[in-house]
């Protein structure tokens, strides 16, 4: 009995030893080492992208269409909306662009909730039925038109359609 112990503690030894090697073998240590630095560079990019995404204001955006080639107008500035938000409005070919600033990220997720709802409930907004919505940083933008190049650049720029 007792060498029945003796030898299933020795098996036990050798196996747990051999596992605990394997584990921390040197060929496992660069894949680990090439885990966490990939990892400390996928959040140092989030990090950095987040950054640019609070920083984009209705200047960056504009200086984003104008450098893609287009031909945008100013034509507008609204300051006392209801609300945060800053509008401008602007001319892009035969197209209107509506940006609107807030001043948080707060105040713009409420007003996108509203809108969303409307939406939900069948109710267009009183703009027009051709309104596409982006959102980047603290900015709504409004694109009332339906040139697929244009909208095909607001997709890439500024992500899909949220509503």
């Amino acid at each position: 009995m007792k060498k029945k112990s003796i030898l299933a503690l020795a098996l036990m030894t050798l196996m747990s030893t051999s596992i605990f090697m394997i584990g921390c073998s040197g060929s496992n240590n660069g894949a680990t080492g090439n885990r966490a630095n990939n990892a400390t560079s996928k959040i140092n990019q989030g990090i950095n992208e987040v950054g640019q995404e609070f920083h984009f204001d209705t200047a960056t955006f504009v200086d984003n269409i104008k450098g893609s080639g287009y031909d945008i107008t100013n034509y507008s500035v609204e300051e006392n909306l209801p609300g945060s938000a800053v509008a401008t409005s602007y001319s892009l070919g035969n197209d209107k662009v509506y940006v609107y600033q807030y001043n948080t990220r707060n105040d713009l997720h409420q007003d996108i909730m509203t809108l969303a709802e409307l939406k939900k409930n069948g109710i267009n907004d009183e703009f027009s039925n051709v309104s596409h919505y982006y959102k980047q940083g603290k900015l709504l933008i409004r694109y009332e038109g339906t040139n697929s190049e244009n909208l095909s650049h607001f997709d890439k720029s500024f992500g899909n359609l949220f509503i």
